[in-house]
């Protein structure tokens, strides 16, 4: 209740009212964000039951006008110096930026989602007694685990404390395939790239390949799973088993259950813990892969992205964009017969737009370079490949 206490924009109502639906009595929720900020401050009147029967509040932003607690200063800064030692400590570095900004990371793939689930998998496989080349080959970790990102550069032990603050152990979950494919469904449906909506349980993965469509159904939106063997002489992907039992890697609070994954601890067949635990893991990583080279895998795919690709590829292969030329930015598709009479004032990073209009309307003419494609078929496969770059940027 009242005016924002800064200019942050808050994601939700302070105190967010909930009604019980078993009692129908008024239940109040609170947060204050993070990192010491605010001052979480709820004034609430309840009746003899104890329901409540008012309540006002508001966070208070913790800035220069609040004065310090001499005495804990003291104890704060007789602190500060072992604590900068430790954050200061080198344990690696890295070529790329590793991106893990929850913008990012709780919407797509992240390369530093891509480099924590490998540095779990890479844990166990050191202490693997598998008689495969390792009893664990997948690994789960949800977005919202993952609280900053990386610079290029010198990596300290601050960073990596950054990354993974909560310091979470590591469990081996072993679950029967029908309740991964559950597992994605879950995140699936409550995904959003809206930014007052970005879910936390989004996950990042090691050895799984998903195809998403977003524009299905909750409950239909996984398309494909991929999942690497662990009971093989060689690595390799296969399609998702139902009735099989997989050891999945992930940290403790997705094996209690943590972002309404219930279904893990209710359906697991087996959980081990493992020895370290995330924060522990990913520096060991760090410190045995330096320097880092960690990119994007395609381990996290959507079908739109997959389809566009698949349209420009075709096109490519048949030298349909070559007949364009240079002329490609100066068309514009008015129809699937129209001429070319607007200006397409695109960027490069739009050039690809440019080019399928220009496709649209040249549509193949006789004695080009068309190959054995219809000229018709084409002109569809450019409007198709608009239409998905659309929805794409």
């Amino acid at each position: 209740t009242g005016d924002a206490p800064s200019n942050d924009d808050p994601l939700g109502a302070y105190p967010f009212v909930v009604q019980s639906s078993a009692s129908g009595e008024t239940v109040l929720v609170v947060q204050d964000y993070a990192f010491g900020k605010y001052l979480g401050s709820l004034h609430v009147t309840f009746d003899s039951d104890g329901k409540v029967t008012n309540y006002s509040g508001n966070p208070i932003l913790l800035d220069a006008s609040v004065p310090k607690d001499d005495k804990m200063e003291r104890v704060v800064q007789s602190l500060v110096p072992e604590i900068r030692a430790i954050e200061s400590q080198p344990v690696g570095s890295s070529h790329v930026f590793l991106e893990g900004d929850f913008h990012v990371c709780r919407v797509q793939e992240c390369n530093l989602g891509n480099l924590v689930t490998d540095a779990m998998l890479e844990q166990n496989l050191r202490h693997s007694d598998s008689r495969y080349w390792s009893d664990v080959s997948i690994a789960m970790m949800n977005s919202g685990g993952i609280r900053s990102s990386i610079d290029k550069g010198s990596i300290t032990v601050g960073d990596a404390i950054k990354v993974h603050p909560f310091r979470d152990t590591v469990d081996i979950v072993e679950l029967r395939g029908a309740t991964v494919l559950k597992i994605l469904e879950h995140g699936a449906s409550m995904w959003s790239d809206q930014l007052d909506r970005l879910f936390g349980g989004f996950m990042q993965v090691a050895g799984m390949r998903i195809v998403y469509d977003m524009t299905q159904a909750k409950g239909s939106r996984v398309v494909d799973v991929q999942m690497m063997c662990s009971k093989c002489d060689i690595p390799q992907f296969e399609p998702l088993n139902e009735k099989e039992v997989y050891q999945i890697v992930m940290n403790n609070y997705l094996s209690n259950g943590g972002h309404g994954y219930t279904m893990i601890p209710e359906e697991a067949v087996g959980r081990h813990l493992v020895e370290k635990g995330d924060f522990d893991t990913l520096l060991d990583h760090i410190e045995q892969k330096s320097p880092l080279v960690q990119g994007l895998e395609g381990r996290i795919r959507f079908i739109q992205d997959i389809m566009a690709d698949s349209l420009f590829s075709t096109l490519a292969q048949n030298n349909y964009f070559q007949q364009c030329g240079d002329e490609s930015q100066n068309f514009t598709a008015n129809s699937i017969t129209g001429t070319a009479t607007d200006s397409y004032n695109g960027t490069a990073t739009d050039l690809s737009y440019g080019t399928a209009t220009a496709l649209a309307n040249t549509g193949g003419s006789p004695g080009s370079a068309v190959g054995p494609i219809a000229s018709w078929t084409l002109r569809v496969l450019a409007l198709l490949t608009i239409a998905l770059l659309i929805h794409r940027y």
